[in-house]
């Protein structure tokens, strides 16, 4: 289950991610408006993060934590993303800080410092370049206050910024992936709190190259083949973001993929519907894939409850946008 930042602390690093990103060939790609902050990510260990130094007597510890900027928390390989480091104490007030170490989670790292001579900064910013696509631990591993009082804790010092595989030059103008040359198929990818994620993972089947970009379509139906009376609205849900569409370019045997929400195995019983099989739509297309829901999970994963479910648009990479992805 994914585990959201809740509690309070006395200072925040925040971890702003402003991308200067090209245009994946024309298609615009617009910021994620919004995010979860999170704590942990399942399948992967969270390394375990001790204090810079032990505080002197009488002096005042200093908590932190990171999170990637809600609006840019999606970056493409090859572009740089600009990592900002920001202490802030609880009444709004503000920590100058001398030194920053960011380790960006692919085996790399940087430190910017600033001079205390000066009163420190209250922002220190990096750059970097992510080569591949995937999910990133970004975390701070390091940090000093000019101010001698304040002795940070790291413990919580990390975020999760997603990075897409970048589409090449001239994409854009690639024909419509159409619904037989896809390859579709789901799988249950995240649970938490009566919620579900379901994943779509479409794949080119064919021997030319394709495109996608917007949403996609979807329909449900019961193991009588009935359609389900469901609502699907585009949008987050609590186990992945609400973001903007990206341009997905498919080779052969390129991947794109989706995101499903919806609450599961919750009462009332009566508003409650067993889906066992997807009918999707790739954006642009009236016609549509039938994708069996059998596999997804067991028990009450495959039980929607109140009929309503939030669908990401398509993104490149084989991952979607949820936070356990």
């Amino acid at each position: 289950m994914t585990t959201y930042l809740r509690s309070s602390v006395w200072a925040v690093v925040l971890l702003a991610a402003a991308l200067t990103l090209s245009a994946c060939g024309g298609a615009p790609q617009p910021a994620v408006p919004t995010a979860h902050a999170a704590t942990g990510q399942p399948g992967r260990a969270v390394p375990q993060l001790s204090a810079t130094a032990t505080a002197p007597p009488g002096s005042v510890p200093v908590m932190l934590a990171v999170r990637v900027n809600a609006a840019n928390a999606i970056a493409f390989s090859g572009n740089p993303l600009s990592i900002t480091v920001l202490g802030q104490d609880e009444p709004g007030g503000n920590w100058s800080l001398a030194r920053a170490t960011v380790h960006f989670g692919d085996g790399s790292s940087e430190s910017v410092t600033a001079s205390c001579a000066g009163q420190g900064s209250r922002v220190l910013t990096v750059r970097h370049v992510y080569q591949a696509a995937g999910r990133f631990v970004v975390r701070v591993t390091a940090a000093r206050f000019c101010n001698p009082a304040g002795e940070p804790d790291l413990s919580s010092a990390f975020g999760y910024p997603l990075v897409l595989p970048s589409a090449p030059a001239g994409s854009s103008a690639w024909p419509q992936c159409s619904q037989a040359e896809l390859q579709i198929s789901a799988r249950l990818a995240g649970v938490g709190v009566g919620n579900r994620e379901l994943l779509f993972t479409l794949r080119n089947a064919s021997t030319s190259d394709c495109q996608l970009y917007g949403y996609p379509g979807l329909r449900l139906a019961d193991p009588d083949g009935l359609l389900l009376p469901v609502t699907v609205q585009r949008g987050g849900a609590y186990l992945f973001p609400d973001v903007s569409p990206y341009l997905a370019a498919l080779p052969p045997g390129g991947v794109a993929s989706f995101d499903v929400g919806y609450v599961a195995g919750l009462a009332p019983a009566s508003s409650c519907d067993w889906a066992t099989e997807a009918e999707v739509f790739v954006p642009e297309s009236v016609t549509y894939t039938m994708v069996s829901l059998a596999g997804v999970g067991s028990g009450d994963n495959a039980v929607a409850c109140g009929g309503y479910f939030r669908i990401s648009p398509v993104i490149p990479g084989p991952t979607g946008v949820g936070f356990a992805s």
